[in-house]
């Protein structure tokens, strides 16, 4: 039985209204289990009265463009790494070339498709939630 729903809204004071609910759970009150499920930009649940719980998920509009480029979709690309045993994954934007976070997964994980898949599909997790640097931080 599901018992956990997921609403995305993109009114910040609707939240407001609902974080004063005595049945609301902000993320950091969440067990150590739930915190590792959570996405990033979830701001905490609803607890119903039959036992389901309603995540309420903030709508960013963040796209997986390329901040720099604004290029659509990146090329998501996996190398051999010159240390025995290990691939490396990352992202990058075929138009200007900026690459993403790098995650390095060992060989012998990687013997079915569907786990390579789920590798890839979290790689551009990353990327999407990535932030990037502006020119003036750097300096």
């Amino acid at each position: 039985m599901i018992k956990d729903m997921y609403v995305l809204f993109n009114n910040p004071d609707y939240f407001n209204k609902l974080k004063d609910c005595h049945e609301f759970i902000r993320t950091f009150e969440y067990t150590t289990k739930e915190i590792q499920n959570t996405s990033q930009s979830e701001w905490g649940k609803l607890n119903l009265r039959n036992g389901n719980y309603l995540h309420l998920i903030f709508d960013t509009g963040r796209e997986n463009n390329c901040p720099w480029c604004d290029c659509p979709e990146p090329i998501i690309k996996q190398v051999k790494l010159y240390n025995p045993g290990y691939e490396m994954f990352y992202c990058q934007c075929p138009k200007c070339g900026a690459r993403g976070p790098i995650l390095n997964v060992n060989e012998s994980a990687l013997i079915e498709e569907e786990v390579e898949k789920e590798y890839k599909n979290y790689c551009l997790q990353r990327w999407i939630h990535r932030i990037p640097r502006r020119i003036d931080e750097q300096i």
